[in-house]
């Protein structure tokens, strides 16, 4: 339900660029100005978006649209700051929050079926056979993670939860296992190159997350 409706909004608001080109090119609107002024809105929209996809990953989401309310303001001339010198320290914080959230989370997971995996400028690799795997989180920031669970087995359904910025994950899943992508990208991208399972009732590992200038690669 959540990814339809950032589909319906990520729509919606192609559908706005389009009309307003449209009104640019017949001479109805000076497109250029308004874009000049309002563009920081996209922004708003954009982390939006993000916080529809995975309503669990909230911290990012609100500094995106932190971020954009603040350029917002510069453009209307509001506010007289230098903004990036505001975003800058809002980023670190969150990264401070996000870290110590997961960790918090991470000492009250189930070893055997759940995980938490934390990267922050530096690696992580890690191992889990559990034979009732439900899932975890990962957060690579400024980092990189790997986790191996070729030998674990999830029966119905299990949710991977993943945080990328500027850093990347990589994941090795089982066979037989589908995986579904409901990912937030912010000039990052997923590779999926698993194979696809024959049967039906297959078991399906759910990825969900934001990626700012980070990636995912999935493999069996």
């Amino acid at each position: 339900m959540k990814h339809s409706n950032s589909r319906i909004i990520t729509g919606m608001l192609i559908v706005l660029a389009g009309v307003f080109l449209l009104l640019s090119n017949i001479g109805v609107v000076a497109f250029s100005d308004f874009i000049g002024t309002w563009w920081p809105l996209f922004v708003v929209a954009a982390g939006l978006v993000a916080f529809i996809n995975n309503m669990r990953s909230w911290i990012f989401p609100l500094l995106i649209v932190a971020a954009g309310v603040l350029l917002q303001l510069d453009k209307l001339a509001v506010i007289e700051v230098n903004t990036w010198q505001v975003i800058w320290p809002i980023a670190i914080i969150a990264i401070g929050i996000s870290i110590t959230v997961d960790r918090f989370k991470g000492a009250n997971t189930n070893n055997a079926g759940r995980h938490s995996i934390t990267a922050f400028m530096g690696g992580s690799e890690e191992k889990n056979n559990s034979q009732d795997y439900k899932g975890g989180k990962i957060s690579a920031i400024l980092g990189g993670t790997s986790l191996d669970l070729r030998k674990a087995v999830i029966k119905k359904d299990a949710y991977i939860e993943v945080l990328a910025i500027m850093g990347g994950a990589e994941i090795f899943v089982p066979e037989g296992v589908v995986v579904e992508k409901s990912m937030t990208h912010i000039l990052g991208g997923t590779e999926d190159k698993t194979n696809a399972p024959s049967s039906k009732n297959a078991p399906v590992l759910h990825l969900v997350g934001t990626l700012v200038m980070g990636g995912v690669e999935i493999k069996n």
